[in-house]
């Protein structure tokens, strides 16, 4: 059986994250380790996995930078209207 020493580094960005989804990913590979795949199917489950983590951080991580600075051109707006 495929172990986690034999997965190969999927070459994840260094982020901070919570505890919850340590736990969450936990739960999630003991049960993909339940699963009747092949080695070779489970690293490519885990790194299509990984593939989308990144891509949900990545758009969550744009998404708030949009909205930041959406926030400050009409903070700017604002502030320089204020004595006209």
């Amino acid at each position: 059986m495929l172990r986690n020493k034999d997965i190969p580094d999927l070459d994840l960005p260094k982020k901070v994250r919570t505890s919850r989804f340590y736990k969450a990913a936990k739960r999630l590979a003991k049960f993909v380790g339940t699963l009747p795949l092949t080695d070779e199917q489970r690293v490519k489950l885990f790194k299509l996995l990984a593939d989308q983590v990144h891509e949900a951080e990545s758009a969550a991580a744009c998404q708030g930078a949009q909205l930041g600075i959406e926030h400050m051109v009409s903070e700017l707006e604002r502030f320089t209207t204020v004595g006209r």
